[in-house]
């Protein structure tokens, strides 16, 4: 997974692991049009969370896919970079991956860990 940080790795991240709907659209203001996005949840509405950029952000990932079963572990290279891992409780099964900063890291390997694949139990 090598989506760079920013809106639209924090958009995949809040729809396939945070479980929110992403929603886009635009406003008029003094005759412009800008747009906008939003996070749902039921009746929640969330202004984006910076999943990608944000180590607080990036930790409700983890707390959630604990919630799913996979533990979690967080190393630093010898070169400065972060590996993320997930494992599946139970299973041999991990995703990982490795970035420049740990938020990052961490919302690649939380992508790779949900995404469906032909992994067997």
């Amino acid at each position: 997974m090598t989506m760079q940080a920013g809106k639209k790795l924090d958009e995949a991240v809040a729809a396939l692991v945070m479980g929110f709907t992403v929603e886009h659209g635009t406003t008029h203001v003094d005759g412009r049009e800008l747009p906008w996005t939003v996070f749902r949840n039921g009746s929640t509405t969330h202004n984006p969370i910076p999943y990608s950029t944000d180590l607080l952000a990036a930790m409700e990932v983890e707390a959630r896919l604990w919630g799913f079963g996979w533990a979690a572990r967080f190393i630093r290279l010898a070169d400065g970079r972060w590996w993320a891992e997930f494992a599946k409780r139970g299973s041999f099964w991990t995703e990982y991956a490795i970035a420049d900063t740990l938020p990052l890291a961490i919302c690649r390997a939380a992508l790779a860990a949900v995404s469906p694949t032909d992994k067997q139990e």
